[in-house]
C-alpha cells in the first residue's frame, strides 16, 4: 500500500520558492492546458448577451482565448504587465487593462464575470468588497464563475504558513487565502449557487486542489 504525504514547503529549493512567490503563480516550465471553462461555455454564451465578459486575473490568457474563440467580447484585467502582454499575444481580440482588482472596473455592466484563481490575495474584508463590486457589475440573472484555493491545497501553501486571519496565510512572502465549503457559502450568501465542486487541477506540476463555483446574481 502506498502512502501519499502532504508536500512539506520547507524542503522546496530556493528557486522554486521564489517562483511561487511571484504573485502566487508557478512560473517555471510550461503549464498544461486547463480546459475547466469549456463545460460552462453554453451558460456563458447564454448570459453574456451583447455585453462584454469581465475577466478578473486573465494571466496568460488561456480562459480569454476560450472565450474569444466563441466570438464573445472580453474585457480582461491583470496586475502584471507581463501577463497582459502574454494574454494579448494569444487572444488579441480582447480588451486588456493592467490594474489592481481593487481599482474601479473598466466596464459598468456585464452578464458574466470570471475569476480563476485570482481572488485569494486579500483579507476577508477586501475579498467581500471585491465580491460586492462584481455583484453590482452583473445585471440580474448574470453569472459569476470563479475558482478558489481549497484548504486541502497542501502543495501550494494550505499548510505551514503563518496565519494572518482565518484560512489566510503568509506563504513565502505572498498572502494567500484558502477556502472550505462554509467559507464559500458565507462569502456568497446573497448569491444563488448554481454549482459548487471541490476538484483537482493538473494545470501545474503538482496537483492543485480547488473549488469551482458558479453563481447567479438574483
Amino acid at each position: 500500500m502506498s502512502v501519499v504525504r502532504a508536500f512539506n514547503w520547507k524542503f522546496l529549493p530556493a528557486v522554486v520558492r521564489a517562483a511561487i512567490s511571484m504573485r502566487g503563480r508557478i512560473s517555471f516550465g510550461r503549464h498544461r492546458r486547463d480546459d475547466w471553462l469549456d463545460r460552462w461555455l453554453p451558460l456563458v454564451k447564454e448570459r453574456a448577451g451583447v455585453l462584454p465578459i469581465l475577466e478578473i486575473g486573465c494571466g496568460r490568457g488561456e480562459d480569454t482565448l476560450a472565450l474569444v474563440r466563441e466570438n464573445l467580447a472580453v474585457t480582461a484585467l491583470d496586475l502584471s504587465p507581463a501577463m497582459i502582454a502574454a494574454a494579448r499575444k494569444v487572444a488579441p481580440q480582447a480588451q486588456y487593462h493592467c490594474q489592481d482588482v481593487r481599482a474601479p472596473f473598466p466596464i459598468q455592466k456585464s452578464g458574466v464575470a470570471i475569476a480563476s484563481l485570482s481572488l485569494h490575495y486579500f483579507c476577508w474584508a477586501e475579498f467581500q468588497g471585491i465580491l460586492e463590486r462584481i455583484r453590482n457589475t452583473l445585471q440580474p440573472g448574470g453569472v459569476f464563475l470563479c475558482r478558489l484555493n481549497s484548504i486541502r491545497d497542501v502543495h501550494f501553501g494550505a499548510q505551514g504558513g503563518a496565519e494572518i486571519e482565518h484560512h489566510f496565510y503568509r506563504v513565502y512572502g505572498v498572502s494567500k487565502r484558502f477556502f472550505d465549503e462554509s467559507d464559500i457559502r458565507k462569502a456568497f450568501a446573497d448569491w444563488r449557487i448554481l454549482s459548487l465542486e471541490e476538484t483537482t487541477s493538473d494545470r501545474f506540476h503538482l496537483p492543485k486542489v480547488l473549488w469551482e463555483v458558479v453563481l447567479e446574481r438574483p
